[in-house]
């Protein structure tokens, strides 16, 4: 209940205070004796905007403070748990400053402008002559009906929202793939063509290093050769002084002279290691210049191949074994895009399935927004007949709208 309203400095107020008793208060006077002004200031506490103009000539600051007396209702001791406000007394103060600075304080405890307002709507609830105006908009008619149902309507609305976010998320990924589908065939006539081109160029992970190898010895055959058997020669010549008899003739010698002296033996066996292992490399040296083959078709075979390989590493942007692994790439885009129309038809399916689903959840909240709507109606017809107006009637009529996130119900009040 409010108890007590002080201004002070507001528009042409110096200094008032008004003390109310229970029950009715009634403030009257003439016109232009400033009743509108209490309402201003009631407003100020319930977040209305605090203009500089609003501060009485020559003051530097306005106030407006009201005192409320308990038991308050649930809702507001729940929100004011923190404040440790007890059921009994609670005062709202908001100051304007002609430097534009607004302080708001509860129980003299400075809070957010958007803390008092919430707490002052609770507590105050302010009528004016144009008030009947709010109740001819149709989206606060169907709010005032959510709240007559209270939470029978609260509990129908959760699923529709979440049904219609499912909805939407849908519809969203259809016209998505539609779109895609709708350029699919340039696309898939690029991506064919690439797939042919890379298919047909019959890539292997590694080739290209080995074509480069390759050709570095088909291109210096020659060399190679001469250099192979003229270390044969060295080695395992037939004419004097090759490295395998001057390594024969030290063992030779070593091998006359251990009888004087044991400790020559270890050289002597590597020595022998040495003898066989230039045999060994003489005769690997001779097969490989006899299997050596510098082919001219070869050649140009293999220098072929390679630039086809290094074109298309230009063309795609892509280097060695990354160019085998995008053929891989392009033929799973291209096997996503043969299967589109089935992805499409399989997204319409959710999509008229979520739509249903939003359908069906609306029409349980519509249900109960038409019981609330009818025992709304009637219980003001009952206080039309308190008012002596027996043959007024009232009527809630609900009719159907495309269903959103809250629901599809159009409410309009009517009063014959």
């Amino acid at each position: 209940m409010l108890a007590e309203l002080y201004v002070e400095n507001f528009a042409l107020i110096e200094a008032l205070r008004i003390e109310f008793g229970p029950n009715l208060n009634i403030i009257s006077g003439e016109t232009g004796a400033g009743k509108s002004l209490l309402a201003d200031a009631l407003e100020l506490l319930t977040g209305g905007r605090g203009e500089r103009s609003s501060i009485r000539t020559g003051a530097n600051r306005a106030l407006v403070e009201a005192v409320f007396h308990g038991p308050f209702s649930v809702g507001i001791l729940e929100r004011l748990e923190d404040e440790g406000v007890e059921d009994g007394l609670l005062i709202l103060s908001r100051e304007l400053h002609a430097s534009g600075k607004n302080i708001c304080r509860l129980n003299r405890r400075q809070v957010p402008l958007s803390f008092l307002k919430e707490v002052a709507n609770q507590l105050l609830l302010v009528h004016n002559q144009f008030a009947h105006f709010e109740f001819l908009r149709e989206p606060y008619q169907l709010e005032l009906v959510d709240r007559y149902g209270a939470g029978p309507i609260e509990n129908a609305k959760i699923p529709v929202q979440a049904a219609y976010t499912a909805w939407i998320r849908a519809k969203e990924k259809w016209n998505e793939l539609k779109r895609a589908a709708e350029s699919r065939e340039q696309e898939q006539d690029l991506l064919a063509l690439q797939l042919r081109e890379l298919t047909e160029a019959n890539l292997r992970p590694g080739e290209k290093e080995e074509l480069e190898a390759e050709l570095m010895v088909l291109a210096n055959g020659d060399a190679i050769y001469s250099a192979l058997r003229d270390a044969f020669r060295v080695l395992y010549g037939a004419e004097s002084g090759t490295g395998r008899e001057m390594v024969y003739r030290a063992i030779e010698l070593l091998d006359g002279v251990l009888a004087y002296d044991k400790r020559l033996r270890p050289l002597k066996e590597r020595l022998d290691d040495i003898y066989y292992n230039l045999e060994d490399i003489a005769e690997t040296l001779r097969g490989y210049s006899d299997g050596l083959e510098v082919d001219p078709r070869r050649l140009e075979e293999a220098g072929d191949r390679l630039a086809k390989i290094r074109a298309l590493e230009k063309k795609y942007r892509k280097s060695g074994d990354h160019l085998f692994a995008y053929l891989e790439e392009v033929r799973g885009l291209a096997a996503k895009l043969d299967n589109m129309e089935e992805l499409l038809r399989e997204q319409e399916r959710e999509k008229e399935s979520s739509e249903a689903a939003l359908r069906d959840r609306a029409a349980i909240l519509t249900a109960r927004r038409k019981k609330a709507a009818a025992a709304l109606a009637e219980a003001i017809r009952r206080e039309l007949l308190d008012l002596l107006l027996p043959d007024a009637k009232f009527l809630a009529q609900i009719t159907p709208l495309p269903v959103g996130e809250n629901g599809g119900d159009r409410l309009d009040f009517w009063s014959v």
